[in-house]
């Protein structure tokens, strides 16, 4: 499982399992969220594969304006049919999701609006390349951190050093 939660109320959660993938998010400003639409709606077609996940605190059908599957022999991405007013992003999930488009531009850009200060693009390609993370790539990020105080974060991920 993974998950995202920008500290202004949205979120999303992943999950993955060897039937594929199940998203559910909440974005507060997408006009999904004034909608009356009963959460539980959300996971009427969820297909059975992803069922527990759907009973998992994070899963919770509360707070939701998207939810998307795809199993691992579909083609495509999945979602409940859910009527949403017509608009670019009704549902919020382009916003929430677009982090996980690979590009570390993508990264930095959403990074410096949302910390309100430079990142080093560096140190950003340097992770997303997958290169061993050094205390000086670690500092250039956080100058709070030292890869002795991430020690067990990293082993956890098994993020090379």
């Amino acid at each position: 499982m993974g998950s995202m939660r920008n500290g202004q109320g949205d979120d999303f959660f992943a999950a993955f399992n060897c039937h594929g993938a199940f998203i559910k998010g909440f974005d507060h400003e997408s006009p999904a969220a004034s909608l009356q639409v009963p959460s539980e709606q959300f996971y009427r077609y969820l297909p059975h594969q992803f069922a527990a996940f759907s009973r998992e605190p994070a899963f919770s059908p509360q707070s939701v304006t998207f939810c998307m599957w795809r199993l691992s022999e579909e083609s495509a991405w999945s979602s409940a049919n859910i009527t949403l007013p017509e608009s670019e992003d009704s549902d919020g999930s382009a916003h929430l999701l677009e982090i996980l488009d690979c590009l570390p531009e993508t990264y930095l850009r959403r990074a410096t609006e949302y910390y309100g200060s430079e990142v080093s693009p560096q140190a950003v390609i340097a992770l997303y390349e997958h290169r061993a993370l050094t205390e000086g790539i670690l500092v250039s990020l956080n100058p709070k951190c030292s890869l002795t105080s991430l020690r067990d974060d990293i082993a956890e991920i098994g993020y090379p050093t």
